[in-house]
């Protein structure tokens, strides 16, 4: 993997998440545990509750056909990637 900027690939993963959650996804599988996705949030399940969090994930309706960014670019950089609303501004 290479990027053109520093820490394209952080970027690109939080506006991933940041979709995701807004689609209502309550579940990404990483597949492999590391440091770098700890730093944004994840957590290594055991495998009984990984299968009890699959079974509800793949309960839930799922979005068909091509997926579009719909994020609101200048609000998730306003917010600094983060998830909810915009920091608030001091007086």
């Amino acid at each position: 993997m290479f990027a053109r900027a520093s820490d394209a690939s952080k970027i690109a993963y939080t506006a991933c998440v940041n979709q995701l959650h807004q689609w209502g996804f309550g579940l990404i599988d990483s597949q492999v545990h590391t440091e770098h996705l700890e730093r944004f949030g994840a957590y290594e399940v055991p495998r009984l509750g990984h299968m009890e969090l699959l079974a509800v994930a793949l309960d839930q309706p799922t979005r068909r056909g091509r997926w579009q960014l719909e994020l609101d670019v200048d609000d998730f950089a306003a917010r600094g990637g983060a998830l909810g609303s915009a920091p608030e501004e001091a007086p």
